[in-house]
């Protein structure tokens, strides 16, 4: 159940160039978040001429150890506020918003695409598919061999560091001994929440569109490129690897009763912009891959009363991001609309 409430800001950091990672104190009565999942925080300061009475919506990145952590692109007026959040205030929250991510059926390779802002969600799923206590609020489960992380950035540079956010935070907090806001009943759990980041962050495949790290080009095209083996043993990554040779998203290949097998035993998650969706969507269709697309989306209440979140339904009418989803089905929504 969600609910407002006023959380202590612990930490308020960059993590690459402009891009920051948040972490609040969560209510110890509330249901922790779990993956999928986003709230809304009031972006105090700004007034309403610069949208100042609407709230914005975040995904969470990570929860343990009482922490909620959330990673965000400073784009506007609303996360340029939240950027001058500082550490030891309180930010409103409503929340845990939304639905989630399903887990994985038995035997399922779990295939992840995370592109722009919408990388945070895969780093806390990704996290629950490894050995997290249930007590944190990892309520997944699957082996870490059957997932398999992919994560596109424009450049290199805004692919996080979240392990020198950790060392510069430190030295900040020595440096002023005391004359800074630093309690030390955080220090931990925001060092393990971060260390947890960084573990997810180092197994994924990275993409760059311009090539400065990785793959070069999108997160689609190294899911259907990358010369992985999945769960069933084929060569490939399994996506790209049972319609046969060119195929791309969208596509449909001459497929054997084998390549349909392993078909069969994956499932994809994603969460980025239309595009990206879009073309995931086209591809599990065509494949025949169950996935769960998560919407990046303007958003005005978060609850599903305003309705100003509204995407267009395969099936006729309109659903709306945050009541509906943000998490939908493989063909729900038309994505190129």
């Amino acid at each position: 159940m969600m609910r407002q409430f006023n959380a202590p800001v612990v930490f308020n950091q960059a993590v690459s160039q402009g891009w920051k990672l948040l972490a609040f104190l969560w209510p110890q009565d509330l249901a922790p978040p779990i993956p999928g999942q986003f709230f809304t925080f009031n972006p105090q300061g700004l007034q309403a001429g610069n949208a100042g009475l609407l709230r914005r919506p975040l995904a969470f990145a990570f929860y343990g150890r009482g922490l909620a952590f959330a990673l965000y692109q400073i784009r506007g007026k609303a996360t340029q506020a939240l950027a001058a959040f500082a550490e030891g205030s309180s930010i409103d929250v409503i929340g845990p918003l939304g639905n989630s991510f399903p887990r994985p059926s038995a035997g399922e390779q779990a295939l992840l695409a995370g592109g722009g802002i919408g990388i945070g969600p895969l780093l806390y799923l990704h996290s629950t598919f490894r050995d997290f206590k249930a007590s944190e609020g990892a309520t997944l489960a699957a082996s870490p061999k059957a997932s398999r992380l992919f994560l596109g950035f424009r450049s290199a540079s805004q692919i996080p560091s979240f392990i020198l956010a950790a060392e510069r935070w430190e030295a900040q907090n020595r440096s002023v001994e005391g004359t800074g806001w630093y309690s030390e009943p955080y220090r931990q759990p925001v060092l393990a929440g971060l260390s947890d980041l960084q573990h997810s962050l180092d197994q994924a495949l990275i993409a760059t569109d311009d090539g400065s790290r990785g793959f070069k080009g999108t997160v689609v095209e190294a899911l259907l490129q990358h010369p992985s083996r999945n769960v069933a043993g084929e060569a490939g990554v399994g996506i790209g690897a049972e319609a046969g040779a060119g195929a791309g998203p969208g596509v449909r290949g001459e497929a054997g009763a084998g390549a349909e097998t392993a078909a069969a035993r994956k499932r994809l998650y994603a969460c980025g912009p239309a595009p990206m969706l879009s073309a995931l969507d086209d591809l599990a269709l065509h494949r025949g891959i169950p996935a769960h697309l998560s919407a990046e989306q303007w958003m005005a209440c978060g609850v599903g009363a305003c309705q100003g979140c509204v995407l267009p339904a395969r099936a006729g009418g309109y659903l709306r991001a945050c009541a509906d989803g943000p998490i939908f089905p493989q063909g729900a929504i038309l994505w190129k609309s």
